[in-house]
């Protein structure tokens, strides 16, 4: 079993930059200050030997046959999160602390004592790893062996021998034995054998499935007899292979199991001891499970006999029945659900928050050359397949745009919740709340109230703060928690206006930081937040402006941001003229141009999506740009020229206000990859457009918005895959070709907002449609002004 936990390899990761660390590659660090990095070259020692730790446990998990006893391997998995989540506490509270003090001077690194040796928890010392499989009523057998192993007599070498019929749990219950904490602490040595070791010591050693006398004979000989009361646990099918081993000696005949603990085993093994019931809701789960399992018929049927067993019973059974396909999901998958039982009843997700949420939190793990969010959305989509969440609405191109959790799944992940120690806080509730929290457990805090103020954030390793629902102030300033909340890796304000808070800078383990600030001017102690993957901007100051497009300048060590992915503006345009060295983004929204020398592909080699306004025919040259995916640009043409040049890669272009002659077409007709095209208000000016000899091979979405466009000639080899067709507000616009009927994909026409002499038009290819039979295409027409 591949171990999969996004957060471990994160970690790893963080360790291995520390252990190779430098005065260069730390960036939180002054240079004109040396103390910080001397304290954390220091602790390479430690830092290495936690990294070893961990790489070590991650080999051994991953030996582990899952389909073996998956209920176990969920529980050391879960020891081992926690043992490195107890670890990672302490390395960040020190990164912490050496930030803090690198910004605040030297007095303060005094007060910290942050030359005091560290001492991270070894991960090994809480993980006891074990193949044991589940076998039930064997705690007799247990007591007996056990009994006779650590008996005061006799004190030379004795043998106790474990016999039974091939497949009885001769092997488990030596296990049992030896995993014992009486026998772990009665024993110096314990050693699990197949082939002969030699000892000085006090020890336990078992040799398994001993077949012939001879086999026990060639290895006796290798076996001291020290007098301090060493043990051999040995188990044969063979009685007289017992009885050979030691004459006279302890042999515990393992008997078959009866009716019932044999059936007790089958609904451990198949079952995990839960029903099935017959509710929609469970069905539609459990064919989830149904759908992601290759199971044999005899699983189909025993489903079958649960479900019926479910519909005739009575009580809150249909959570026993969801459990079931939470039981199922992988491991990577688990925290992603548990997730979102932060959020309210009935809440709306947009998928491509959630994904920035996720790869923060993370719960996402890289694989190769995929970006996060790519991965990511392939974990909804597991989730959709699953029903353990439904699809709200979709995207241009299909995908899904925002998604919800109905009642009853949100009911089953808050149950989980508690059960998974997954503590999240909502408002004023901590779940879970039977359990004591240790100081090394992440808590999340998601607040719904519309008065944030009386509920305080608790600060106790708090890692996520978000403020789901909006609110005008925070009645008890934020910022006069942040020296407490220091190790927060997610921070959404952006429903919260708040004044700039002056030691944001401390909060240097953030990875997501989402805000409504009230300034003219980007805070450029942002740029010290050298973790931030996600940051979305929203300059509240321009509410007050009469100016749409007010801009804020990035200051120039934006690109000291070296982890950023994705920034967002809300409200505002950024102005990155002032850039100085290449950044790592993948995405930039609202980006106004100014600089005809700015080059797109020198500053961000990576970049996949791009809105953007631009004010130069120069800047509209996107074609090296070999990363872009997703293109909105707004173009004002300049003495009335205007070129454009786009990338192979393209997949969907939004294009305003570039007034492109309808001959330049050709330049967009010939993106082999583009699914998705919108254009909007003078994105192309002219009265005709004339698709013919103009194919666009992948091209499912089209979208004409606001132009001056009277006529439009359509062949319908121009459009093989063309899904949906938008026609808004041309106003200009006589008919709409009768050959759209001849498009063989097309499903749905939406016409809004158009001149009434269309209506002809539509009603030809209404007759059209009925004379030819076809009924999958669907017309959608609104008349009237919303």
């Amino acid at each position: 079993m591949a171990y999969a936990a996004a957060g471990i390899h994160m970690f790893m990761e963080k360790l291995n930059q520390l252990i190779h660390c430098n005065d260069n590659n730390i960036p939180f660090i002054n240079h004109h200050h040396h103390h910080p990095v001397e304290i954390i070259t220091s602790q390479r020692p430690q830092f290495q030997l936690l990294y070893d730790d961990l790489a070590s446990i991650i080999q051994a998990l991953s030996s582990i046959d899952q389909h073996q006893d998956l209920e176990k391997v969920n529980d050391l998995n879960q020891i081992f999160r926690d043992a490195a989540q107890e670890a990672e506490y302490t390395v960040d509270l020190f990164l912490s602390r050496v930030h803090i003090s690198n910004l605040l001077g030297d007095d303060y690194k005094r007060s910290l004592n942050l030359w005091e040796p560290l001492q991270f928890p070894s991960p090994q010392k809480k993980l006891k790893l074990s193949d044991e499989n589940i076998v039930v009523g064997l705690e007799r057998d247990v007591e007996l062996v056990r009994d006779r192993l650590v008996a005061d007599r006799p004190t030379k070498l004795d043998v106790v021998s474990i016999v039974g019929m091939d497949g009885i749990g001769k092997t488990t219950l030596a296990t049992k034995v030896f995993n014992d904490p009486f026998v772990v602490y009665h024993f110096h040595v314990r050693v699990w054998a197949t082939v002969s070791q030699t000892y000085d010591k006090r020890y336990l050693m078992v040799i398994d499935d001993v077949w012939d006398i001879d086999a026990w004979d060639n290895l006796r000989l290798f076996l001291p007899h020290d007098n301090t009361g060493s043990r051999v646990m040995l188990t044969s099918r063979l009685t007289e292979v017992a009885k050979h081993a030691k004459s006279g000696g302890f042999v515990h005949h393992l008997g078959s199991l009866n009716q019932e603990r044999s059936w007790e085993l089958l609904c451990q093994k198949v079952f995990r001891g839960i029903d099935c019931k017959g509710l929609p809701l469970a069905v539609v789960a459990i064919a989830g499970v149904l759908a992601k399992k290759a199971w044999n018929e005899k699983f189909w049927a025993e489903i079958a006999y649960k479900t019926g067993s479910y519909i005739a019973g009575e009580g809150n059974g249909c959570l026993e029945m969801l459990g079931l396909s939470y039981r199922h999901l992988p491991l990577y998958l688990r925290e992603c659900f548990l997730y979102l039982g932060g959020f309210p009843e009935d809440y709306e997700f947009e998928v491509k928050w959630l994904m920035w949420l996720w790869a923060a939190e993370g719960f996402i793990k890289e694989d190769g050359n995929r970006s996060l969010e790519d991965i990511a959305e392939g974990y909804l989509m597991d989730l959709i397949d699953r029903n353990l969440v439904i699809v709200h609405s979709r995207k241009s191109n299909g995908g899904v745009k925002a998604c919800k959790m109905h009642d009853l799944i949100r009911e089953l992940c808050l149950k989980k919740v508690r059960e998974e120690r997954f503590v999240i806080q909502i408002d004023g509730l901590i779940l879970p709340s039977n359990v004591i929290t240790p100081p090394y457990k992440p808590i999340r805090k998601f607040i719904n109230t519309d008065d944030p103020g009386s509920s305080h954030p608790s600060t106790q390793n708090l890692r996520s703060l978000l403020f789901v629902r909006h609110s005008r102030y925070l009645s008890d300033g934020i910022e006069k928690y942040f020296g407490s909340f220091v190790l927060l890796r997610v921070l959404d304000l952006q429903r919260v206006e708040i004044t700039f808070p002056d030691n944001m800078e401390l909060l240097v383990h953030l990875r997501y930081l989402a805000m409504s600030i009230c300034l003219e001017d980007f805070p450029s102690s942002i740029c010290k937040l050298w973790n931030l993957q996600t940051l979305i901007y929203k300059s509240a100051h321009t509410l007050f402006c009469e100016s749409r497009d007010t801009s804020v300048v990035l200051p120039s060590n934006i690109s000291d941001l070296v982890n950023l992915r994705h920034l967002k503006s809300l409200k505002c345009h950024f102005d990155m003229g002032s850039i100085e060295k290449p950044m790592n983004l993948q995405t930039i929204s609202r980006v106004r141009l100014t600089d005809e020398a700015f080059s797109f592909q020198k500053y961000f080699p990576c970049i996949r999506k791009l809105s953007c306004i631009t004010e130069s025919y120069k800047q509209n040259d996107f074609i090296s740009s070999t990363h872009l995916e997703r293109l909105s640009l707004r173009s004002f043409p300049v003495h009335g020229k205007n070129q454009i040049a786009l990338p192979a890669t393209l997949k969907a272009l939004t294009l305003r206000s570039c007034c492109l002659p309808w001959s330049d077409m050709s330049i967009i007709q010939s993106l082999p990859n583009l699914q998705v095209l919108k254009l909007h208000s003078d994105a192309f000016v002219g009265s005709c457009w004339n698709t013919d000899g103009q194919e666009f091979p992948q091209l499912k979405f089209l979208r004409l918005d606001e132009l001056n466009i009277k006529q439009w000639e359509v062949y319908s080899p121009s459009f093989p895959c063309l899904k949906q067709l938008e026609i808004n507000r041309c106003l200009q616009l006589e008919e709409i070709p009768l050959e759209i009927v001849d498009i063989p994909t097309l499903e749905l026409v939406k016409i809004r907002k158009c001149a009434y002499s269309i209506d002809e038009s539509v009603r030809r290819i209404r007759q059209e449609q009925q004379d030819m039979g076809n009924y999958g295409l669907k017309i959608v027409v609104v008349w009237y002004w919303l």
